[in-house]
C-alpha cells in the first residue's frame, strides 16, 4: 500500500551516503518482505534495516515532507525554492555558481530565484 508516515520520516532522517541506489535497494527489501496490500511501517524498517535508523542523519529531513494537499504546481513550486536557496547557501550567494552545479541556465536560475522569493 505504501509507507506510513513514521516509516517514511524514517527514511528521510538518513542521509542516504549511498544515495539513490542505496534508498532503492532498502525499498526493495522492504517491499520484497511486506505482506501483500500492507503498509511498511517503522517497525519494519527497524527489523529490516536497523542501519537506516543508527546511521548517518540528514540535516533537515522535515524540508522533503510536503503539505499532502498541495496542488503538483505548488508541492513543484516549493521543492523547486527549496532547490535554489539551498544550491544559493552551499556556493556562498554566488548565482552563477548555483546555476552550474543544477546546469540550467542563468535566466533559468533567475527566473527560478525571482519565482521563489514571491511565493512563501
Amino acid at each position: 500500500m505504501g509507507l506510513t508516515r513514521d516509516a517514511l520520516r524514517a527514511l528521510l532522517q538518513f542521509a542516504w551516503p549511498g544515495n539513490v541506489r542505496q534508498l532503492s535497494n532498502v525499498c526493495l527489501r522492504l517491499i520484497t518482505h511486506a505482506p501483500p496490500g500492507a503498509w511498511i511501517e517503522f517497525a519494519d524498517i527497524r527489523r529490516l534495516q536497523p542501519d537506516v535508523l543508527s546511521g548517518p542523519r540528514n540535516p533537515n529531513p522535515e524540508a522533503y515532507i510536503e503539505n499532502e494537499d498541495a496542488t503538483y504546481s505548488e508541492a513543484l513550486r516549493a521543492f523547486r525554492k527549496r532547490l535554489i536557496f539551498d544550491r544559493l547557501r552551499r556556493h556562498g550567494n554566488s548565482a552563477v555558481e548555483a546555476a552550474a552545479s543544477l546546469r540550467i541556465s542563468g535566466p533559468t536560475f533567475y527566473r527560478y530565484w525571482s519565482d521563489a522569493k514571491r511565493f512563501p
